[in-house]
């Protein structure tokens, strides 16, 4: 369609967080995705037509609820573009200060950029996906506006099973510290969840939350 329209697209190869990546995971030695980089005026814009398609299972790996396009994956900024791909030409990174393999690799998994970004959720003052601690009582901070709930679960590295009792959020004001008694040591994965509470004119409410946010503890 570009090639028609005498448009600049280039095919960019590299690495892609999608479904099945865990925090933490090595990268495969060969490059597993491409997407595009298209010239508009004299500067490059980033889109992922794969992930952005209707029907597409989002990068998270949850089940979209909406199956439409998912327009976040066009035209991404690529400040927000490098959390999930690593173009293997750095100068494809779009960025003026590009991000190393192992600096990539060490990112927080954001689970569903979309849904990230529409909450406004901010790192705390650790910007490590990979977390090492000897304590089994830990302090994770993020940043999240007022009105958006945050929820968090813990579970072993490998397993599905999410455990709720280990972690607990308290917030002051826009500053969210998620508290997290690990019972043994290991490596875990906590999995961060936000929503706004749509409150009904009885005074009841419901909450649908969005898995957005992984990181990754291993407890020495």
């Amino acid at each position: 369609m570009c090639d028609f329209a005498g448009v600049e697209c280039v095919v960019v190869s590299g690495y892609a967080k999608g479904v099945g990546y865990e925090v933490g995971n090595s990268l495969p030695d060969d490059s597993n995705h491409a997407w595009n980089a298209i010239r508009v005026h004299k500067s490059y814009i980033l889109i992922d037509s794969t992930w952005g398609a209707p029907d597409n299972d989002n990068d998270s790996g949850d089940k979209r609820s909406d199956k439409g396009v998912e327009y976040y994956y066009f035209m991404t900024p690529p400040e927000k573009f490098i959390y999930s791909h690593l173009p293997d030409e750095q100068k494809w990174q779009l960025l003026d200060n590009p991000v190393s393999k192992e600096d990539f690799i060490n990112m927080p998994h954001i689970r569903n950029k979309a849904k990230l970004f529409f909450y406004k959720i901010g790192f705390g003052p650790s910007t490590q996906g990979t977390i090492n601690s000897y304590r089994l009582n830990n302090t994770l901070s993020i940043i999240a506006p007022k009105n958006v709930t945050i929820t968090s679960y813990i579970r072993y590295v490998g397993s599905k099973k999410e455990m709720s009792q280990y972690s607990k959020s308290t917030r002051n004001g826009e500053n969210v510290n998620i508290k997290i008694n690990f019972p043994y040591r290991g490596s875990y994965i906590i999995d961060i969840y936000a929503g706004i509470k749509d409150v009904k004119s009885d005074g009841s409410w419901s909450l649908n939350s969005d898995r957005v946010l992984s990181y990754r503890y291993n407890v020495l």
